[in-house]
């Protein structure tokens, strides 16, 4: 505002606004699900401080194995970084080395974040703990799209944030149950169709729900 003491000649770049991420915020206690392929010595998985300090690493995976380890932190930023020496990630259609996964959840089980399998070199992601700009827990993440809506012989389920046994349900307009079914989902992100041939044209509801979250969307048979 003020220029060697005299006053701003330039008033038309006074201002200057920037955008950023924020990061999500967890609870101190979370649970790092590490589901290793073939070649889990390629794997390791770090947190560190806004210092730089690591403080959580792991680095001896066992191979084709569902690794679930409980990571307890104090107020503070952090990033954690997914390495795979490799360079492949956990799936990569190109080797043999099998299929896996990475994933954040609290320590009851439910998803906080879920990360592509094919992601190359590594993972970084940011996060916070005890505090940030909200703490409201993020329901966006968790909920599902059905089409073609009409739809004809068969439905197709996009789910975002479903996992483990997760139950689709289809009832009629008046609330009768048409059509049930369960699959072990350990991705975050999954996509399955649903053959509805059989059904008489009219009205439908279709429920997805898992242990944690249940959403319900309305659909039309023609």
């Amino acid at each position: 505002m003020q220029v060697n003491g005299t006053a701003d000649e330039c008033l038309e770049n006074n201002h200057y606004h920037t955008t950023f991420d924020v990061p999500p915020v967890y609870p101190e206690g979370i649970v790092l699900w590490t589901r290793t392929n073939l070649a889990a010595n390629e794997t390791k998985l770090y947190i560190r401080d806004v210092d730089g300090n690591i403080v959580f690493s792991k680095t001896n995976f066992q191979s084709n194995t569902l690794h679930k380890d409980t990571v307890i932190l104090p107020t503070g930023c952090y990033q954690l970084e997914l390495d795979d020496t490799g360079e492949d990630g956990l799936d990569f259609f190109a080797n043999n080395d099998g299929s896996g996964f990475f994933q954040i959840r609290k320590t009851t089980g439910a998803p906080l974040a879920g990360f592509e399998s094919d992601f190359g070199k590594n993972i970084i992601h940011y996060f916070t703990v005890g505090y940030g700009l909200s703490i409201e827990e993020n329901t966006s993440m968790f909920d599902f799209k059905c089409y073609p809506n009409p739809a004809h012989n068969e439905l197709n389920i996009q789910t975002n944030g479903f996992v483990d046994d997760v139950h689709f349900e289809i009832l009629d307009g008046f609330g009768k149950l048409v059509y049930q079914e369960k699959l072990n989902l350990s991705k975050l992100n999954n996509k399955n169709s649903i053959d509805i041939s059989k059904l008489s044209n009219g009205v439908y509801f279709i429920k997805v729900f898992d242990s944690f979250h249940t959403k319900t969307q309305r659909f039309i048979h023609q």
